[in-house]
C-alpha cells in the first residue's frame, strides 16, 4: 500500500503543477480550448485514472471495492483517450475537433459503459499479493482494444497526412516524440487487460510516469507544439496613416518585402481604413480573403497599423502584434512623430529594427528561417 500511495502521489503532484503551470501561462498556448485540453488530460489521466487503477488492485480493499475501482478506471480511461485524440488534432488541425473520431469515441465509449455495468462482466481473483481481473464478458475487452487501437490510428494518419503542413521540421519531431510515448503507454495497457501480467503492469506504471513527466516538460519548454501546428503566418505589413509601407515580411520566405498578391484591392482598402479610421475601424471586416483570417491593429498617438495575415488568428498571433506594436512604438518613436510633422520623403529603412521585433515576438513562426 506505501508504494501505491508513493506512486499515486508522484503522479497526482506532477499533474497538478501541470495543471498550474498551463493555467498560469494560458497566454503561451494559442487558445483557451488547448489549455483545457491539456488541463483535462492531466485531470483524467494523470490523476483519476492512474489513482484508481493503482489502487484497484490492492488487497487493502475488499473484493467489492476493488471491482469498483477497476470499472471506474476502466470508464476513465475511455474518456482520457478521447480527450487524447482531441487534443493530438487540436494541436494539428484546430477546426477538426469534432468530426467522425467524436462521434466513434461515444459510441464505443457508450457501449463500454453500458457492458461494464451490467452484472457479472468481469471477474475478480485474488492472487497471493493482488488483485486481477478477468474479462467474463468479451465484448467489453474487445470494445476497449478497438478503442485503443483505433486511437493509435486515428494519432498516426493525422500526423502523415498534415506531415507537409507543419510549419517546421522541429515541431512536428516533437509531436512525434511526444506521441509515440502515449502510443506505447496504449498498446501496454491493452497487453495487460489482456494477460493480467504483473510485470507488465510495473512497466507500464513505470512507462507512465515518464510520459506524464515528458508531457510536463513539453508544455513547459515548447508551449508552440500545443497550439495548430499547421497554424501559419503568411505577411506582416506595418502602414502609416499616410499611405506609407514603414515595413513588410512574409513568413513563408523569410524575406522583407511586399507580395504582388497584396499590391491591389487590399492596399487601397488598407489606405482608405487608415484615413477613416477614428470613425470606421469596423470597415475592416470589407478585407476578407478565402480561407485566410486578418489581424489589424491600429496605434492612434503615432498614426500607423500593423496588419496580419494568417490562416487561422488565435491569441498567440494577436497578443504578438500587441506586444510588436507597443515596442515598434517605443523603438520608433522619433521617426514615426517625424513622418506625421514631416512632409519630406522618408528614409523607411530606419525601421529595420521590425524584423527584430518579429523574430521576438513570432519565434515559433519563424523557426524555418532562424534555425
Amino acid at each position: 500500500m506505501i508504494i501505491t500511495i508513493i506512486l499515486i502521489s508522484i503522479s497526482t503532484t506532477i499533474s497538478i503543477i501541470g495543471i498550474i503551470y498551463g493555467l498560469t501561462h494560458r497566454e503561451n498556448y494559442g487558445s483557451k480550448i488547448s489549455v483545457y485540453l491539456n488541463n483535462l488530460l492531466f485531470l483524467f489521466f494523470g490523476i483519476f485514472f492512474f489513482t484508481f487503477f493503482t489502487l484497484s488492485s490492492n488487497k487493502y480493499f475488499s473484493k467489492e471495492i476493488a471491482l469498483i475501482l477497476w470499472n471506474i478506471s476502466l470508464i476513465i480511461w475511455v474518456i482520457s483517450v478521447a480527450l487524447l485524440n482531441a487534443a493530438h488534432a487540436f494541436a494539428i488541425e484546430h477546426k477538426k475537433i469534432i468530426n467522425l473520431s467524436t462521434f466513434l469515441y461515444s459510441f464505443l465509449g457508450g457501449i463500454n459503459v453500458v457492458l461494464l455495468l451490467s452484472p457479472d462482466s468481469i471477474k475478480i481473483i485474488q492472487e497471493e499479493n493482488n488483485y486481477s481481473f478477468i474479462f467474463q464478458n468479451f465484448h467489453t475487452l474487445f470494445f476497449t482494444l478497438i478503442l485503443n487501437i483505433t486511437t493509435i490510428i486515428f494519432m498516426t494518419h493525422r500526423y502523415i497526412r498534415n506531415l507537409s503542413n507543419f510549419r517546421d521540421k522541429k515541431s512536428s519531431l516533437s509531436l512525434m516524440l511526444l506521441s509515440i510515448p502515449f502510443s506505447y503507454l496504449i498498446i501496454i495497457y491493452s497487453i495487460f487487460l489482456i494477460t493480467q501480467n504483473i510485470f507488465i503492469k510495473n512497466l507500464y506504471l513505470l512507462s507512465y510516469l515518464i510520459c506524464l513527466f515528458l508531457s510536463f516538460y513539453m508544455i513547459a519548454k515548447r508551449p508552440s507544439l500545443f497550439f495548430e501546428l499547421t497554424n501559419r503566418i503568411y505577411n506582416f505589413i506595418v502602414f502609416h496613416k499616410s499611405g506609407l509601407l514603414l515595413y513588410s515580411y512574409n513568413f513563408e520566405t523569410g524575406k522583407e518585402g511586399v507580395d504582388s498578391f497584396l499590391k491591389g484591392p487590399i492596399l487601397i482598402g488598407i489606405s482608405h481604413i487608415l484615413s477613416n479610421f477614428a470613425d470606421k475601424k469596423e470597415q475592416l471586416n470589407l478585407l476578407k480573403m478565402e480561407e485566410l483570417d486578418i489581424v489589424f491593429e491600429y496605434d492612434n498617438k503615432f498614426s500607423y497599423a500593423i496588419l496580419l495575415i494568417t490562416n487561422h488568428k488565435n491569441s498567440i498571433i494577436e497578443n504578438g502584434v500587441q506586444r510588436f506594436m507597443a515596442k515598434f512604438s517605443e523603438l520608433n518613436k522619433e521617426n514615426l512623430i517625424e513622418i506625421s510633422n514631416s512632409s519630406k520623403l522618408i528614409d523607411i529603412s530606419k525601421f529595420k529594427n521590425a524584423k527584430e521585433i518579429i523574430i521576438e515576438y513570432f519565434n515559433p513562426y519563424l523557426i524555418k528561417q532562424i534555425e
